[in-house]
């Protein structure tokens, strides 16, 4: 044990990262009250607290990530006599003592329980819910300033959820277990088995085309390539196990079709069902999604 005496009062809740070198704890609850203090250490045994009182509201179920040579706290909320009061606010400070309020209103909806993940230099919130209402979201967000924010996917292929883990690992962003308002789950996700899907508003994305949709013998892959590029086409299965590693080459720039005719790598044929296709070049990603039935 490092210390059970840090120097906060006994809570839950509250939400840790690691920034300038230190660890950070911040907000959480208590018996009878919601924080929003911020205390840091660099040893876990002694800490320092930077701020007694944050401008934002004490809450629980926020994230706090450090990003662009800034802490930030995002969303979380506080049950109230009646209700909950959830928010949709994001705020960053540089040292903890100091915070803006980057806004009060994000394009998602407000909630708890969502995670926050740093990964291609863009902060990405996943999933999420209100837990008095039994709300739960798949949706995922990616924003490079905390003010504004895309949306990857209104509906990622995982269950709505809230209280599950994210962690980048092997330049992936996965989604481990968690609620899905009826009960835990324990299944795991990652981007690179198309765990998130990404509603691409490139130029492949939207000459992305597969016919016929279902597919019954043979299925054309069609595509735009605005240049020269090295194009990578995987097809996935509905639980995100690759099924066909279709092409991995350089490619010239226009219009392309490529045909699939439903087999695996080894040629053996494909359960009928949902699969995605995920076609990668070298700045650009873009999935659609597909039935066999042959």
């Amino acid at each position: 044990m490092a210390t059970d005496s840090p120097g906060w009062e006994v809570r839950e809740g509250q939400e840790a990262t690691v920034f300038d070198g230190k660890m950070w704890a911040m907000g959480g609850c208590g018996a009878n009250s919601y924080f929003n203090d911020v205390w840091h250490s660099s040893d876990g045994i002694n800490w320092t607290c930077a701020t007694t009182s944050a401008p934002w509201s004490g809450r629980v179920g926020h994230e706090a990530v450090s990003f662009d040579g800034k802490l930030w706290v995002i969303g979380g909320g506080a049950y109230l006599t009646v209700g909950f009061d959830c928010e949709n606010d994001v705020w960053s400070s540089v040292n903890g003592v100091d915070w803006t309020k980057v806004t009060d209103s994000a394009q998602w909806a407000e909630r708890m329980g969502h995670t926050v993940v740093v990964y291609d230099n863009k902060m990405w919130l996943l999933g999420g819910g209100v837990s008095l209402t039994s709300t739960v979201y798949n949706d995922v967000w990616y924003s490079t300033d905390g003010e504004n924010w895309t949306r990857s996917t209104a509906s990622a292929p995982w269950q709505a959820r809230e209280s599950h883990s994210s962690v980048v690992h092997n330049n992936k962003m996965w989604v481990i277990g968690g609620n899905n308002g009826s009960g835990p789950l324990n299944d795991v996700w990652c981007t690179g088995n198309v765990g998130i899907n990404e509603e691409s508003s490139s130029v492949v994305s939207s000459c992305l085309a597969v016919s016929p949709n279902p597919i019954q013998g043979v299925a054309h892959i069609e595509f735009t390539l605005p240049r020269e590029e090295i194009v990578t086409i995987r097809i996935y299965d509905a639980a995100g196990r690759l099924a066909r590693h279709l092409l991995d080459q350089d490619m010239p720039q226009g219009s392309h079709n490529i045909i699939w005719d439903g087999t695996d790598d080894s040629g053996m044929n494909l359960s009928n069902g949902i699969y995605i296709f995920r076609i990668e070049t070298g700045t650009e990603v873009a999935n659609k999604v597909i039935s066999l039935m042959n």
